[in-house]
């Protein structure tokens, strides 16, 4: 019976290995926090399957058939686990399990063909206690390669961007995988050099199809993201002249209230000394109306803020998408103003350009900023249908290559003043939050 448990161990090896290369793919957009609890429960199940193995096979008599059943079979419940733990769309993790099962199938193949030089004269107990044995030290053979292979896996976006090509392109590598293994799914503990050949020969050509398509996809995705961000910097540089166009006109407008207020205290003063209190509300009123028309809105007591949140909420108006902004900021930031003003700007264009993609009545937008004590905090939240995929660091990545300007500034903006950010995804809302101290 320890002979089986130790056999079972081995086995447990082999499934974990391939958690590993299915979990490669998905590492970089995985907070840490997921990592170590998706971790947990592979070896949890890992440790348990052991011992559901060891029973198996010492009630079968080490049987041909329930060890390839095991082999077939016992990657699922790993493949579940990561399904529900790594919250990608369930085509990606079929892609990625049956790219899985082809490389499983070359190194149980080249593991077999030596075999069968080797172990010809064996008996099928003998081949079938050694095969996991050489398999695994294969696996770790290869195992350099196949982590570059593995963490480089996932295709272009694009080619996942409609259902129908969603599953046209995920089961592939799983149907060939069917199709080299139902021939193999019987009694026999060795096949013909030439059934092996034809098993190893397939995948290997698949590989290297795929893979040159692949890197020509990026090549695509490369060119697209440089247009992204050349589109971004003009939007930046447009920002910026905005911003001096209203700077320039507030100022205009500041020196022509500062004229006009000598002129509604005289108004005023006569107005109440002569008991009429109509046309001194009437002066009241309209100067409050002149200064709701003003280009840029008082929301802080920092004119760089203003000049931003005017700027971009006039954009999101201008494109039919209804924003709630709250902001009370100290009169000392304990940033610099321009700094978060253009990080504020770069958070803004992206939720706009977000929200452009959503339908029209469920567009939104939502700015709150506020402080206690020397605690400020920061959430832009906008509606989002689509899924969002993060990095270790919690930040929104696509697999393209590079964040976008939005994210480089935000990361350089944490680095430089010591600032915790966070993005979350419920209830069909992103939602960005930001804390740094004054």
């Amino acid at each position: 019976m320890l002979s089986i448990l130790l056999f079972s161990v081995v086995l447990v090896l082999i499934q974990l290995g391939g958690a590993y290369l299915r979990y490669l793919p998905f590492r970089p957009y995985l907070p840490e926090a997921i990592r170590h609890r998706l971790w947990r429960w592979l070896l949890g199940w890992g440790f348990a399957s052991i011992f559901i193995i060891s029973l198996l096979l010492h009630s079968s008599d080490f049987h041909v058939g329930v060890f390839k059943a095991i082999f077939f079979f016992a990657p699922y419940p790993y493949f579940l686990i990561s399904v529900y733990h790594i919250r990608q769309p369930i085509a990606v993790h079929v892609f990625v399990l049956g790219m899985q099962f082809l490389w499983v199938l070359a190194i149980h193949t080249v593991a077999a063909i030596g075999e069968g030089f080797w172990l010809a004269d064996r008996s099928d107990i003998e081949v079938l206690v050694i095969h996991p044995i050489v398999y695994f030290g294969l696996f770790l053979l290869a195992f350099p390669f196949a982590r570059r292979l593995f963490l480089d896996l996932l295709p272009s976006p694009y080619l996942f961007s409609s259902e129908k090509k969603n599953l046209s392109i995920a089961i592939l590598p799983l149907a060939i995988f069917i199709g080299l293994s139902v021939p193999i799914a019987d009694t026999a503990t060795l096949h013909s050099l030439k059934i092996q050949l034809s098993r190893i020969s397939i995948p290997l050509f698949f590989f290297f199809v795929y893979r040159g398509m692949s890197i020509a996809t990026k090549k695509v995705d490369e060119m697209r993201q440089e247009e992204h961000t050349l589109h971004l910097m003009k939007d930046q540089l447009k920002a910026l002249e905005e911003y001096d166009d209203v700077l320039r006109s507030n100022q205009a407008e500041a020196v022509k209230f500062a004229q006009e207020i000598q002129k509604d205290y005289k108004i005023l003063g006569e107005a109440l000394e002569s008991g009429d209190i109509s046309r001194a509300m009437k002066l009241i009123e309209s100067r409050e109306k002149q200064l709701e028309t003003t280009k840029i809105q008082a929301f802080s007591p920092h004119p760089i803020v203003n000049a931003a949140l005017s700027v971009y909420m006039g954009r999101a108006k201008a494109l039919g998408i209804p924003v709630d902004c709250r902001v009370s900021l100290p009169v000392k930031l304990g940033v610099e103003e321009h700094d978060f003003s253009i990080l504020l700007s770069n958070l803004l264009e992206n939720a706009i350009h977000a929200s452009e993609h959503e339908p029209e009545d469920s567009r939104a937008i939502s700015i709150r900023v506020r402080h206690r004590g020397i605690a400020c905090v920061m959430e832009i939240a906008n509606r989002s249908g689509a899924r969002i995929s993060f990095d270790e660091d919690g930040l929104p990545v696509t697999r393209q290559r590079g964040h976008g300007l939005g994210m480089a500034s935000l990361s350089a903006f944490m680095e430089k003043y010591g600032a915790y950010a966070d993005f979350t995804q419920e209830d069909g809302w992103l939602r960005f939050t930001m804390y740094w101290e004054v």
